[in-house]
This record gives C-alpha cells, structure tokens and sequence, in this order.
C-alpha cells in the first residue's frame, strides 16, 4: 500500500485509536504532513515490517510515526 501526500492534525495517513490493531507489510509512506505523527499516530498496538517512509512531516513530534508510550507498543521489523 502506498499512502501519499496526506495532510491531518494527527497521522498525516493513519490514525489508530487506542482499539485498534495495525499491521502494515511492504508499505510506503511518502510527503505526508501532521501536526503530530507525520504518517501514523498511534494510540494502540501497530508491527511495521518492512515499509519505507520518505520526506514526511511532523509540526511538533513524530517525523514518520508517533506512538504514545503509555498507551501502544510498536514493533518495527
């Protein structure tokens, strides 16, 4: 999957709620813009495996992804 040139206050592409469940294999995230999270925000459990970022951007926090520590775990392969 390939998420591109996506624009929110929070995970520029992807926002997962604190119910969530997220596995991404072989995906790209590229020139995504957010406030916090420039390509995934994350509040739940997300694995990450083998996907590329390129040229995304946060305001304040989480370049390519932000997990917030008290409430996800993210496992990056």
């Amino acid at each position: 999957s390939s998420f591109i040139d996506n624009l929110a206050a929070s995970g520029g592409a992807i926002t997962l709620d604190e119910f969530s469940r997220f596995m991404i294999k072989g995906g790209d995230f590229t020139t995504n813009l957010a406030n916090e999270g420039a390509a995934i925000y994350s509040l739940s459990n997300a694995t990450i495996e083998n996907t590329n970022f390129y040229n995304n951007r946060a305001n304040n926090r989480g370049g390519a992804v932000l997990a917030e520590e008290d409430t996800s775990t993210l496992m990056l392969m």
